[in-house]
């Protein structure tokens, strides 16, 4: 436990040295050049994406057109009053022989 402290201790006066002597360091232009030159040479971290990556940009697109959709046709269902039972017995009711005959040939 002691040696944890004792190394982070240390490591915080290193980092609290360097930083108080950040203006008197000086840097070559040479190093600059071949620190920049690396850098730009770096791949990306995450250069492939995976096929769920790729479909999750997909889905987060479509999730607001989908809940619109969803919520136009929950109010159209709900004002039109879609009762299709109700329409055939009352053809039944008033014409039984043409309920034969929706029956028979699919007009319904």
């Amino acid at each position: 436990m002691k040696s944890d402290k004792e190394a982070y201790t240390k490591l915080e006066n290193a980092l609290i040295r360097a930083y108080r002597e950040r203006e008197r360091a000086e840097v070559s232009e040479q190093w600059q050049k071949k620190v920049m030159s690396h850098i730009r040479n770096l791949e990306p971290l995450n250069s492939k994406t995976s096929y769920f990556e790729f479909f999750e940009q997909f889905v987060w697109r479509f999730a607001p057109v989908a809940g619109i959709l969803i919520l136009i046709l929950t109010i159209c269902v709900i004002t039109l009053d879609f009762v299709p039972e109700y329409e055939m017995a009352k053809i039944f009711i008033d014409d039984p022989v043409e309920f034969t005959l929706v029956q028979t040939f699919g007009i319904w």
